[in-house]
């Protein structure tokens, strides 16, 4: 059987930018082991990348259905004033979340900060690379028991669904990883 070179180097290279990679690093509070009860998800992403923010939540969501994990979402807690320092202008975002997870009586909130777009273009294919931070608040506490770094690589035909999905099943898995989740697939039985 001959192959037709010339089409398995387009199903691949189609393959290769078609792909959306999350890498994460993190660090956790030493000697924190409680478990995320529920949770209030917040995220600030540019204006690039605030496509993926529906296909994120939905990835939460369905990520931590087994769970029995109640989410809810506030969006967009951003500051319209250019004037003010970043780090005042952080502060009040997440007092905002910290307040909102009151509100909702959420046992932590996770906040999404999208902080530096990338975008590599050769000859025939685009990178986009962006860096992103996970924070994650006891809200009972008001204290910060999580920090994510987190690199998200999409190319030429990567959409924002993809985006979205990769940063959400990432984000669970290290949580899962950094044990604020039960693994997956425990379950409690009873003699």
């Amino acid at each position: 059987m001959k192959t037709n070179h010339s089409l398995v180097l387009l199903i691949s290279l189609s393959t290769f930018f078609a792909c959306t990679s999350t890498k994460m690093k993190t660090q956790k509070m030493e000697g924190y082991d409680e478990k995320i009860e529920s949770l209030v998800v917040s995220t600030l992403f540019s204006e690039y990348f605030e496509k993926a923010a529906p296909s994120f939540l939905e990835g939460i969501k369905a990520n931590l259905i087994e769970d029995s994990i109640a989410i809810d979402y506030y969006p967009y807690p951003e500051i319209k004033n250019d004037s003010l320092d970043p780090e005042i202008q952080m502060e009040i975002i997440l007092n905002r979340v910290l307040m909102k997870g009151l509100e909702y009586e959420s046992s932590h909130a996770l906040l999404i900060v999208d902080t530096k777009l990338e975008t590599v273009s050769r000859s025939s294919s685009t990178t986009h690379t962006h860096s992103l931070i996970g924070l994650l608040i006891d809200i009972k506490k008001e204290r910060f028991i999580w920090q994510a770094d987190i690199t998200l690589k999409s190319g030429d035909y990567g959409n924002s669904n993809q985006s979205g999905t990769s940063l959400a099943k990432k984000t669970i898995s290290q949580l899962r990883k950094d044990q604020f989740l039960k693994p997956e697939g425990y379950t409690i039985t009873r003699n």
